[in-house]
């Protein structure tokens, strides 16, 4: 029986992997890793993480409006990951949920676009990344 790896929740699109991103794709893809799963998390990212999933054939992502970022989200925001879920390559909605840890976050605007990435995923009958 072969068992396989799956890096379930990576951001290899953040900033601090310019310089070096290929070569972590590649360590990941020679130590084992047979999917690598890139997950986006606001207006910015999304766009970045399907790009990415889109040049290597292992890599995958999730479309998603974290919880710090929900302050900013816009129906087009979401508008936005329920036009590209049905790619491929997108494998989950998310990064979301809420996180009521930092006072200057609106709660109930991350409950609203919670809910509306739960409901969305529901519609498309895939995974959530909470």
């Amino acid at each position: 029986m072969t068992s396989s790896l799956i890096d379930s929740h990576c951001h290899i699109h953040f900033p601090q992997f310019e310089g070096d991103r290929a070569q972590v794709i590649e360590n990941a893809r020679l130590a084992g890793i047979s999917q690598l799963i890139v997950v986006g998390t606001n207006r910015d990212t999304n766009p970045q993480v399907l790009a990415l999933a889109e040049q290597y054939d292992f890599v995958y992502c999730a479309l998603g409006i974290h919880p710090h970022d929900a302050s900013t989200a816009s129906p087009d925001d979401l508008t936005w990951i329920a036009a590209h879920a049905l790619h491929p390559k997108v494998k989950a909605i998310g990064e979301c949920g809420l996180d009521y840890h930092y006072p200057d976050f609106d709660q109930a605007q991350q409950a609203r676009i919670f809910r509306a990435q739960i409901d969305l995923a529901h519609q498309l009958n895939l995974p959530l990344v909470i």
